[in-house]
């Protein structure tokens, strides 16, 4: 929650803070008090830690927005309804804009109740509210229906909210900036896309069911992004071309399920504690002399898997080069269960497969290798060409079966096993059983 919280702040106070002249107000205007009134029957937002816990720098808001506003601080007084005239003069985190709400900041307050409903509650303002901040606010719960109607919104914190089920298609955010979403394990899907080509801040980060490939998203901010955190979801997708991006500064996606190889405008543009890809599979490309990129590790090449004898086999491959070990892989219904073994010789070639039932083998071997965070990398599986025929007992007859896989016994056999026989306690003295 703490490193949470910092980054919150941390972006809020540097981004999406505006400033605020002090210039006359007029009242809350019609559509802002049913807005407010609306927001009211969900539940009303206690105002402690909007007037107790000022963000350092808040007051300043860096003109990032550039409005004209009636006050200079989210602070203010208790929401009471009946007094929704005074909202944009007097009520904590409701900043407006000629009588028009442009800001709800009331993050921590804790507020219960229903999301949709409190998104409907906002459509009132949704040509005027440009940050919309519910951070914190664990009992709001439910989907965000209905949030992509505020389609003039700039800044968007739900992080650690109740949020679940799937996010609406956000695309039609055109000018958003900055979207805090991280925190919310119930969140399951995205419905489209998150923002264009403006958005500097994504963070989707601890979401955990998250299940979204984010290709086209990324694609469509690959020149505007700033900071990316998608650590520990379980979102996809390939990393765009970052070449272009000279705002790129912070980029964190370990144990994300995202790949692709990382190109950056040029070496140093990002600090090597700002980049964390452990984990994923992301390899480096230009720009990225200095920093610790995930490492990539080529698939096997040229598996074979043969009968030797009864209950077992015989696997082998061409090494890899790099490669720490190799996972050998095997199943006897079809791919629907798969036992394994590790070998932690990445030199290798060969491994003997003991103590099978019979019937009809499939067989994979996957390179593997540790990167620098102590993460296992490995590389794609790769099927032996044939499946293998494996028997309780040695099948007589003469020469191999070349279809099957299976290798039989007599004939030239004798001649094979004088051969074969010291290369399989070789073999045999590499194995480890996981």
């Amino acid at each position: 929650m703490g490193i949470t919280l910092n980054i919150k702040i941390s972006i809020v106070a540097t981004a999406v803070a505006l400033t605020l002249t002090g210039a006359a107000q007029a009242a809350t205007n019609a559509s802002s008090m049913q807005a407010l009134q609306s927001v009211m029957s969900v539940d009303i937002p206690n105002e402690f830690w909007v007037n107790d816990n000022l963000w350092d720098g808040v007051e300043d808001y860096v003109a990032d927005i550039n409005v004209d506003g009636n006050r200079t601080s989210f602070t203010g007084n208790p929401w009471v309804a009946g007094d929704e005239a005074l909202a944009c003069d007097t009520w904590a985190g409701v900043l407006c804009v000629n009588g028009d709400i442009t800001h709800l900041e009331i993050p921590f307050s804790e507020m219960s109740g229903d999301m949709p409903q409190l998104m409907a509650a906002l459509s009132p303002i949704k040509s005027t509210l440009l940050s919309l901040n519910l951070v914190g606010n664990k009992n709001l719960r439910g989907t965000a229906t209905g949030l992509e109607e505020l389609q003039s919104l700039e800044g968007l914190f739900l992080d650690n909210s109740g949020l679940s089920g799937e996010l609406p298609d956000l695309s039609g955010m055109s000018n958003l900036r900055y979207a805090g979403l991280n925190d919310n394990p119930d969140l399951t899907g995205i419905a489209g896309g998150i923002g264009g080509s403006s958005l500097e801040v994504l963070n989707l980060n601890n979401n955990v069911n998250l299940y979204a490939d984010l290709t086209s998203i990324l694609e469509t901010s690959k020149n505007s992004l700033k900071r990316l955190n998608i650590a520990n979801s379980s979102v996809s997708g390939q990393i765009p071309d970052y070449s272009a991006n000279t705002n790129l500064q912070f980029l964190v996606i370990a144990g994300s399920g995202v790949g692709g190889e990382l190109n950056l405008p040029n070496s140093g543009q990002i600090a090597a504690e700002n980049v964390d890809t452990a984990g994923t599979g992301v390899t480096a490309g230009s720009g990225t002399d200095g920093l610790t990129i995930t490492p990539s590790i080529a698939a096997v090449t040229n598996v074979s898997a043969a009968a030797d004898g009864a209950n077992a086999m015989l696997v082998s491959w061409d090494a890899v080069s790099d490669a720490e070990g190799y996972i050998v892989a095997y199943s006897n219904d079809d791919g629907a269960n798969w036992q394994s073994e590790m070998l932690s010789d990445g030199t290798t070639n060969m491994t003997n497969v003991s103590s099978l039932a019979a019937g009809t083998y499939l067989v994979s071997v996957t390179a593997y290798l540790t990167n620098d965070a102590g993460v296992t990398v490995e590389s794609t599986p790769t099927l032996a060409a044939n499946p293998v025929v494996i028997s309780d007992a040695v099948i007589d007859g003469g020469g191999d079966d070349a279809d099957t896989g299976t290798r039989s016994s007599g004939g030239g056999g004798a001649a094979f096993w004088l051969i074969l026989l010291p290369m399989l306690g070789f073999a045999r003295r590499l194995k480890l059983r996981l």
